[in-house]
């Protein structure tokens, strides 16, 4: 359960005493039930609003601003985690790197993104990709093969 500082405003003891009353563990993190967003973060209300949980969690008890351009990374990769021993912040940058180290990130990408392999698997390179009209390369064996396949089909009927 997390820990209320005695120095904490009212709002942050309420919003603490919330998650304890509406938390277990499940292995070492520590979830909560219910409240979820759709991406899986566990949220919490907070100054009438509602906030994600392991964000308000830096905020209450390592006193990172809410609305601080820093992001909240996960120790353990679970979305739905406000352990504080599993949280750290870090940059844009720092939040890319983790989720590419942790084979999170699709590369399906925008123009100039430097992967190395697509999500099929075929290499990423300038002879295998193009721009599609929304600007995202794509993967030019994978478009050739549905392109063939389509053009089977339309030869069958």
């Amino acid at each position: 359960m997390l820990n209320i500082p005695e120095n904490a405003s009212e709002e942050i003891k309420r919003a603490l005493d919330f998650l304890n009353k509406h938390s277990y563990r499940k292995g070492e993190c520590l979830e909560r039930h219910g409240g979820h967003d759709s991406n899986g973060y566990a949220t919490v209300p907070f100054l009438n609003k509602t906030i994600r949980a392991h964000r308000f969690v830096m905020h209450a008890l390592k006193g990172m601003p809410i609305d601080s351009e820093l992001h909240v990374l996960h120790k353990c990769d679970n979305p739905g985690c406000f352990e504080p021993e599993h949280l750290f912040s870090g940059t844009n940058a720092d939040n890319i790197r983790d989720s590419i180290e942790k084979k999170r990130r699709s590369f399906r990408s925008r123009v100039g993104y430097r992967s190395r392999v697509f999500r099929c698997g075929h290499p990423f390179t300038e002879e295998n990709s193009y721009a599609n009209d929304k600007g995202f390369k794509v993967c030019r064996i994978c478009r050739l093969e549905s392109i063939r396949k389509y053009n089977e089909k339309r030869k069958k009927k």
